[in-house]
């Protein structure tokens, strides 16, 4: 069986694809209706039977044959010189309907191979390729050169004149003489759907107090994915520190707006909330919101075990919730058992928004402005709005995980779309001590009852669509959450310190595509990254015989 080739996009000199804005007409025909014997995608040619008609293609002459000696793989199909008297021809070598009628998500990508060989030194022989529509046939590639050309792989997106509708494709040799041009080749005709893939994966494993083990997958979501017409409320205006009770305890921390504030948000929907938790020690942590005067009502809570360390968490807010802007709206958290001398709560820098930024209470009964009290910093706190007619078909990812060599890959998590940011995690703690699991993750979109699941997310270095981790419980580790590295974002330098006091031999970053940029030591624990590009970076920090890595902005 001849295999198909899948490529990836190639532009020559000799061939333009058509422009969204650039639609090119070559005739109306009149639509025709739905066909009930249309193929479904994925839909590929079959030469290998030695007929044209093999999947109801149609030539308009009989220049078009199945040549056995060509083709990647042969056969291919041959538009082949043949003696005419006419100057001016044309002839066309046409699919039957193809069905798309059911996909309303992804994109449709018509892929071929073309090669011709020439007679004379003309450039006035033509190949165009065509998809119709129902109503135009509409020029999608375009090719000629004054000389042969060997075998070339094209991918087209053919979306705006295939999704959801019953369409054809064709190509069509034309010019003024034929006898200039002795050959056009075509092969490896196919047509499909796929959808936008996650990428930059990667994964780490962790073993942090109370024996929590696992293994935490990263990876980054397709720019599709993320909804750019979100709204972002908060107070703050960046990473700074952190706070917390001198002697411990329980206390909460939100933001808030007066009635009728967000009045130009009225009606959208609440949909995430985001906080910055800038040191560990504490049991929990409880993320709410409230209404009214003095947080009066509570109308959402969700408590997280294990939220992030040095990082934004966010919480998806899994109730429909619309936002009712003649209403007081409170958003923030409750911590539950903080250590003495921790410091969890995420703050900017200041000057604080006093009684909107930086509202305080131990029983949230009494609130309090911490700015009156000794602290001048809003709480890094924000809070996410949907607009009432904006969506995102990706509905989020699927994860895969093998646990060894012999086995398949089986789907064993879910995580959401978090559709305001491109960073995403997973944990899986039921690996077991010593084992090595390997992963995969896709995408999964969605709308109107169409799916899509892309394909496999590369790893950060894109050389694989896997990643594998192994556990292990080395003694005497230091955990991630004892390792600060701040801030984050950064611009000019990090500081990068063990609560311990552990020392720090050795530092290195590394870009998203695996490519190390920087490696030195600290000079008094911090790390001059002024040169720096904006971007995701990984550092990679060294201490003993462990490697610990984190994320960081850079801006």
């Amino acid at each position: 069986m001849k295999k198909l080739f899948f490529s990836t996009l190639f532009c020559f000199n000799f061939f333009f694809l058509m422009g969204q804005n650039s639609l090119f007409t070559v005739q109306q025909i009149s639509k025709e209706f739905a066909n009930t014997n249309s193929f479904e995608l994925p839909f590929f040619e079959d030469w290998s039977s030695g007929l044209i008609e093999t999947n109801n293609w149609v030539a308009s002459s009989e220049d078009w044959i199945i040549n056995n000696e060509e083709g990647k793989d042969a056969p291919c199909v041959e538009f082949q010189y043949i003696p005419q008297s006419q100057r001016f021809y044309g002839s066309e070598l046409e699919s039957d309907f193809i069905d798309a009628t059911n996909i309303e998500v992804g994109q449709i990508i018509l892929q071929f191979e073309v090669k011709r060989e020439d007679q004379n030194t003309f450039d006035n022989e033509h190949l165009s390729v065509e998809v119709y529509d129902g109503n135009y046939w509409n020029r999608v590639a375009h090719f000629w050169k004054s000389e042969s050309f060997d075998w070339d792989s094209n991918s087209v997106d053919i979306t705006e004149f295939a999704m959801g509708l019953d369409f054809k494709i064709r190509f069509r040799v034309h010019g003024s003489s034929p006898a200039d041009s002795l050959s056009w080749f075509v092969d490896n005709i196919s047509v499909f759907r796929i959808c936008d893939a996650p990428h930059d994966l990667d994964g780490f494993s962790y073993w942090n107090a109370n024996d929590d083990k696992g293994i935490e997958l990263n990876w980054q979501s397709p720019q599709s994915a993320i909804n750019d017409s979100l709204n972002w409320l908060h107070w703050d205006n960046g990473i700074y520190s952190g706070l917390g009770l001198t002697l411990g305890g329980d206390f909460s921390v939100a933001i808030r707006w007066d009635e009728n504030q967000l009045e130009e948000y009225n009606a959208d929907t609440l949909h995430s909330i985001r906080f910055f938790l800038a040191d560990s020690g504490f049991s929990e942590i409880v993320v709410k919101i409230w209404t009214g005067n003095n947080a009066q009502y509570l109308i959402f809570a969700d408590t997280l075990k294990s939220p992030l360390i040095n990082a934004w968490n966010e919480v998806a807010i899994d109730t429909l919730l619309l936002l009712d802007a003649s209403l007081e709206y409170w958003v923030g958290y409750r911590i539950l058992g903080q250590e003495s001398g921790s410091l969890p709560v995420g703050i900017d820098i200041g000057p604080s928004v006093p009684g909107y930024g930086d509202m305080v209470s131990l029983n949230e009964n009494i609130w309090d402005v911490a700015g009156s009290i000794s602290d001048n910093y809003n709480w890094n706190i924000q809070l996410i709005l949907i607009d009432d007619d904006t969506t995102s078909n990706c509905a989020g990812f699927n994860i895969y995980r093998k646990l060894d060599a012999e086995s398949d890959y089986s789907l064993v998590g879910f995580a959401p779309n978090k559709i305001v940011q491109a960073e995403h995690q997973y944990r899986d703690s039921s690996v077991e001590n010593m084992v090595e699991a390997c992963y995969k993750i896709t995408s999964l979109w969605t709308n109107e009852g169409d799916t899509c699941i892309s394909a496999f997310a590369k790893n950060i270095p894109q050389t694989e669509d896997y990643v594998c981790v192994l556990v292990s419980d080395v003694q005497n580790i230091i955990e991630d959450d004892q390792l600060i590295i701040y801030p984050n974002p950064a611009s000019n330098q990090l500081n990068i310190i063990t609560k311990g006091g552990t020392a720090i031999e050795d530092v290195s970053i590394y870009n998203l595509t695996g490519q190390k940029v920087f490696q030195g030591k600290l000079q008094n624990n911090v790390l001059d990254i002024s040169k720096l590009q904006t971007g995701m970076y990984v550092v990679e920090v060294v201490i003993g015989q462990q490697k610990i890595r984190q994320k960081i902005n850079v801006r």
